[in-house]
This record gives C-alpha cells, structure tokens and sequence, in this order.
C-alpha cells in the first residue's frame, strides 16, 4: 500500500520507525448514529530526525505543540 494525500505520519509507542495511517470512519454498533474513528496502517516510513526514539525527545522540549501531541486510538 501507498501513501497518498490525506494520510498521517505518526509515532507510535513501541515502534522504533514512523509509521502513515490513514483515517477510517465507520458507524457505531447497535444502531447508533455515532461515527467511530479508526486508521489502518498504510506502512512504515523515513522523516529525518524521527528515527530510533529521537521523536520523543522533540515531543518532551515542545509539550502541548500543534504537532506534538498524545493520542489513543483503533488500528484494523
């Protein structure tokens, strides 16, 4: 799979690589009109600097950053 316009580089815990996601919505069960999020992993990918832990790090010097934040989330 490639990525394409819309995916999202993200840092997950416990990978040592960034990986693109790519959003997915789908209704909620049992009838409800709630749409839940979900993302499917699309692969790994290169952002220099961001290897090996080093995203961390920027994440500790900008908290709270556009671009740096902690998120919990479905992968299918």
């Amino acid at each position: 799979m490639r990525a394409r316009k819309g995916d999202w580089v993200y840092i997950l815990l416990g990978c040592i690589v960034p990986v693109v996601l790519r959003r997915r919505m789908r209704s909620g069960g049992g009838g409800s009109q709630e749409l839940e999020e979900l993302f499917e992993s699309v692969g790994e990918c290169y952002v220099d600097g961001y290897l090996i832990g080093e995203a961390f790090a920027a994440l500790d010097k900008q908290p709270g950053g556009e671009y740096y934040r902690y998120r919990e989330f479905v992968l299918v």
